[in-house]
């Protein structure tokens, strides 16, 4: 991380648009919407969404000419750009997470056992967090892009799955309160003192109400 530091923190900055505008370019030029794909998607659109597809902002995957059966490579190069960048992250992480394993073994040979402790934590922390990914972000993107290969007629709201990816950042951070006690400690101080908080409210809040309608037992005997 020190060749990171200070102005040269921009290259994560770089390094995230870089692959970001690959994804992004590589889906308006090889998804384009063309006779084939809007007859091919034309009755499911109108059935599920009530809509055309013209009138619509649409990236149409169609691997195949429904036709003649003849591969439409330009689709096929939006599969390859994709995994190509999917394999090349996955291999970071893992890479990234076996460099600091390795180091981390060789330094904490000298530390003390709550140290050890702490650093085996961490581990835990890298492998869950190398495995989250795995289960939540690239599975499923392996799954929808490559499931139209398989020519299988499923429908199932692919809107939905992709919102589903933003699982992943909040798994992520739960997966860090969960192994790390020290986290998992502050976080319970946390969450106590706001229940604390809460319930000395609503303490205050029934004894003012309880105030406030009481009646006196001697105007109760005149009245009666």
């Amino acid at each position: 991380m020190k060749h990171f530091r200070g102005w040269r923190s921009l290259v994560w900055v770089l390094y995230c648009l870089f692959f970001g505008s690959i994804w992004s370019f590589d889906s308006y030029i090889a998804l384009p919407l063309d006779e084939v794909a809007e007859n091919y998607f034309k009755d499911e659109m109108l059935l599920r969404y009530d809509i055309v597809m013209r009138d619509k902002p649409v990236m149409p995957f169609l691997p195949f000419d429904p036709n003649n059966g003849s591969v439409r490579w330009r689709n096929v190069t939006y599969t390859i750009t994709m995994t190509s960048i999917m394999i090349f992250q996955y291999s970071i992480m893992v890479y990234c997470g076996w460099k600091m394993n390795s180091k981390m073994e060789e330094k904490t040979r000298y530390l003390s056992n709550a140290l050890k402790h702490h650093h085996r934590q961490l581990f835990k922390t890298l492998v869950l967090q190398i495995t989250t990914p795995t289960i939540f972000l690239f599975s499923p993107l392996i799954f929808i892009i490559f499931l139209p290969f398989f020519e299988i007629k499923l429908s199932f709201p692919a809107g939905a799955t992709a919102c589903a990816f933003s699982i992943y950042p909040a798994m992520d951070s739960i997966i860090v309160l969960l192994v790390v006690s020290e986290y998992k400690f502050a976080a319970k101080r946390m969450w106590n003192s706001f229940l604390r908080k809460v319930s000395n409210q609503e303490m205050k809040n029934s004894s003012g109400s309880n105030k406030t309608t009481q009646v006196p037992i001697s105007v109760l005997s005149r009245d009666a």
